[in-house]
C-alpha cells in the first residue's frame, strides 16, 4: 500500500468540503428529497434551508471518569458479562453489580 503525505490527505478533506461523499453525501441527498418534498406545502416565499434537513450529532457533554466506568460497568452487566476487578486474583474478583 502506498503512504500518502500531510499534502495529500489536505488536498482530500478540500476536496470533500467542496464536493462531498460516501455517508456524508448521503445526509444531503436524504435532506434536499425532504426539502423538495415539503415545498408544495410552504407559504409563497417562505424558504426552507436545507440545514434544518440535514441530521445534527453534537458531542455529548465532556464526562467524569466515574460517570465513564458506571456507564460501562451496566452495559457489562445488562449483556451478561461480569466485571472482574483489577488486581484480584483470587476467587472473589468478580463484581456482579449488585
Amino acid at each position: 500500500m502506498r503512504r500518502i503525505d500531510a499534502e495529500e490527505i489536505e488536498e482530500w478533506r478540500l476536496l470533500e468540503q467542496i464536493d462531498p461523499w460516501g455517508q456524508l453525501r448521503l445526509d444531503y441527498l436524504v435532506a434536499s428529497i425532504c426539502q423538495v418534498t415539503l415545498m408544495p406545502w410552504t407559504k409563497k416565499g417562505e424558504t426552507l434551508p436545507l440545514k434544518d434537513f440535514l441530521l445534527s450529532f453534537k458531542p455529548k457533554d465532556d464526562q467524569s471518569e466515574q460517570s465513564m466506568k458506571a456507564a460501562l460497568k451496566s452495559a457489562v452487566l445488562a449483556s451478561g458479562g461480569k466485571v472482574i476487578k483489577k488486581g484480584k486474583e483470587d476467587g472473589n474478583d468478580i463484581d456482579t453489580g449488585s
